[in-house]
């Protein structure tokens, strides 16, 4: 009868150490809460998208912020025997020491043609915003095949609890009470959920932003401020934003095209005009 501690000591297979530290890896690659970063629609390309995506955010970031300073850490070798007590020791280290990010990094989002970017900058939404307004004005098409560039200023799980919060800290500083008071709407989407709807979502947020402000009203035919709700399986992403119907609702494509159908509408009348704009409009439906 001395099989009472028979069980005690027995360690645990290597292949739990092996999926441990996997998960924890693959969890850092994917979309989650508390990030900030950039939301890119794209149409069937997404390997392409995330070029651009790098290349379009670092080159402006480099603008603004200066080139990216990237702290090489070397991986101290472990001389453990014991092959268990290696991966044990990997799945710990790996969970107290949290990676040197970089500026800029693609994670999983869970849905097609949608792609996250994470990024360390604090605020995404004055460089999406500084990339558009250059696109505006040299009527340069960046990017072949990113449609949408959206800013993401905060995530949070996709309960009513949670994007309320979201929205108080995401919300303060442009809706907040210490400002003279906004004009302002919302965008939602919502992909691969089916717990969180659009009409529930639009008037409780709208009923939260006249509380932080009475001075809000809304306005949904010229806005001066347009909220983005972006819903992607179980994660919500936010972001208030200036000049987004103005910036065709933040489509690359779109504003470029829009100085394109300007200045050809006093070259060739209405001659040719209504393939081009057929071709916006298809444009700005893929996004």
């Amino acid at each position: 009868m001395s099989a009472s501690g028979g069980s005690k000591g027995k360690k645990r297979p290597k292949s739990y150490y092996v999926q441990a530290a996997k998960k924890f890896r693959e969890a850092k690659f994917t979309l989650g809460v508390d990030m900030k970063g950039f939301l890119l629609t794209c149409n069937n390309r997404e390997k392409e998208c995330v070029r651009e995506g790098y290349n379009l955010l670092n080159e402006y970031a480099d603008k603004i912020y200066g080139p990216e300073k990237v702290s090489n850490e070397e991986d101290s070798g472990s001389d453990e025997e014991d092959i268990d007590k290696a991966l044990q020791n990997e799945v710990e280290s790996l969970k107290k020491t949290a990676p040197s990010e970089r500026r800029f990094q693609a994670v999983k989002s869970g849905a097609n043609n949608c792609i996250f970017i994470r990024t360390t900058i604090d605020d995404p939404v004055y460089l999406v915003h500084s990339i558009l307004k250059d696109a505006n004005e040299s009527k340069k098409l960046k990017a072949r095949f990113i449609l949408r560039m959206l800013p993401v200023d905060g995530t949070c799980r996709a309960s009513m609890d949670d994007i309320k919060g979201l929205a108080k800290k995401v919300l303060e500083s442009l809706l907040g009470e210490t400002n003279p008071g906004f004009s302002f709407c919302m965008v939602t989407k919502i992909r691969n959920n089916n717990q969180v709807s659009s009409k529930v979502l639009i008037p409780a947020l709208a009923e939260l932003i006249m509380s932080m402000n009475c001075k809000n009203s809304i306005d949904l035919g010229d806005p001066e401020v347009v909220v983005i709700v972006e819903v992607v399986r179980t994660i919500c992403c936010m972001s208030a934003v200036r000049d987004y119907f103005k910036f065709k609702k933040f489509n690359l494509h779109g504003v470029v095209a829009q100085k394109e159908i300007d200045s050809r509408l006093g070259e060739s009348g209405c001659a040719g005009l209504q393939l081009l704009a057929t071709t916006v409009r298809k444009q700005s439906l893929l996004s």
